[in-house]
């Protein structure tokens, strides 16, 4: 459970009020389509560290460990927070897995497949 506000979007006209509105300037509109696919940071709170999980638990800390695994440079931080450069962003989502916050989400992907586990030693088949 997190403290984000969430959309209801049978009832959202896009008028932009909720943005306005929200005193740490946290939400934003996006277009998108029913198929349009993203990697977005889902908390944009600037505080720093514990004030910003106060504020959304799922705050960017700026740990910048998405950035470091980023293989597209796609990622910068600035002031404590990850801002994805669509243009660059190939979508690989390696970023997601790494977030100890779980602050980078992704919008309209299928599920990800399980990774088989690693063979165990005696399970192992040597060949000649």
């Amino acid at each position: 459970v997190t403290l984000l506000p969430e959309v209801v979007e049978d009832k959202c006209t896009a008028c932009g009020a909720c943005v306005k509105a929200c005193p740490k300037d946290i939400i934003e509109l996006r277009k998108q389509g029913p198929k349009s696919r993203r990697i977005y940071v889902s908390c944009v709170n600037k505080d720093k560290g514990g004030v910003a999980k106060k504020a959304c638990d799922v705050a960017c800390i700026g740990c910048s460990k998405c950035q470091q695994v980023c293989p597209f440079e796609a990622i910068t931080i600035e002031n404590n927070l990850a801002f994805i450069i669509d243009d660059k962003c190939r979508l690989c989502r390696k970023c997601v897995p790494v977030c100890p916050t779980s602050s980078i989400l992704e919008l309209n992907f299928p599920p990800r497949k399980e990774t088989p586990p690693a063979p165990k030693e005696e399970e192992a088949i040597v060949t000649a």
